[in-house]
């Protein structure tokens, strides 16, 4: 199941990228593929999945960070990511200290890390998928890694898978709309965003069902 729904992201995300893909989209997909095997593995070995997911926000951190630039506003917005991640990083830390997870520590620090540049990242694009997509798997990895170590949580597996493939999709969703420096060379006619991704997304996965008027054409960027 959890290959069949990761599959059907990285198709989508393959499928709708330009016609001549920059470095960027490719390393987008490339961590759509590593977090795919992290799904898997983290059934088996928490610490094998832990990798194949932090190997993943390296590819995505590396593709943001060839899209991203730096403003007052776009630093004001990483502040609150970046103080969320020390703190819930400092609670992850004491619990598996006091419950002797010492061998957990080093894996737990790297992968809080990565991901919280990750999400530094896609916030300093600009990119509301990017954006959305990274705090979505924050919140996530937190309420996941919570309930693992600190404390159980009601409904957490319903609210982790739920944060985490809508995080995805959204990531998968930052391949086309992304600006390159590529997409900024190119006349402003020609920088047209079609959000009838939703629409492709559904008539894709659920060709049974009544088609539907999409989503008018909106521009996919925050304002800072």
């Amino acid at each position: 199941m959890w290959r069949s729904k990761i599959f059907h992201f990285i198709y989508f995300g393959f499928r709708q990228q330009p016609a001549e893909p920059a470095a960027t989209h490719r390393l987008i997909i490339i961590g759509l593929f590593f977090c795919m095997l992290g799904d898997g593995f983290i059934a088996v070995s928490f610490v094998a999945g832990l990798s194949a997911f932090l190997i993943g926000h390296l590819f995505y951190l590396s593709g943001f960070l060839k899209s991203s630039s730096i403003s007052r506003r776009r630093m004001a917005a990483i502040l609150p990511m970046a103080f969320y991640s020390f703190i819930i990083g400092r609670q992850l830390i004491a619990s598996l200290l006091a419950e002797g997870n010492d061998t957990l520590v080093v894996p737990v620090i790297a992968y809080i890390l990565t991901i919280a540049l990750m999400a530094i990242s896609a916030l300093l694009t600009g990119n509301i998928f990017a954006a959305a997509g990274s705090i979505l798997f924050v919140i996530s990895d937190s309420i996941l890694s919570w309930n693992m170590f600190i404390s159980s949580i009601a409904f957490s597996d319903v609210f982790i898978m739920t944060t985490y493939y809508f995080a995805q999709f959204l990531i998968a969703r930052v391949s086309p709309s992304i600006r390159t420096r590529k997409y900024m060379q190119q006349p402003i006619s020609k920088r047209k965003n079609n959000l009838n991704w939703l629409f492709f997304y559904i008539v894709n996965l659920y060709p049974h069902k009544k088609e539907a008027r999409g989503p008018k054409p909106s521009s996919c960027f925050l304002k800072i």
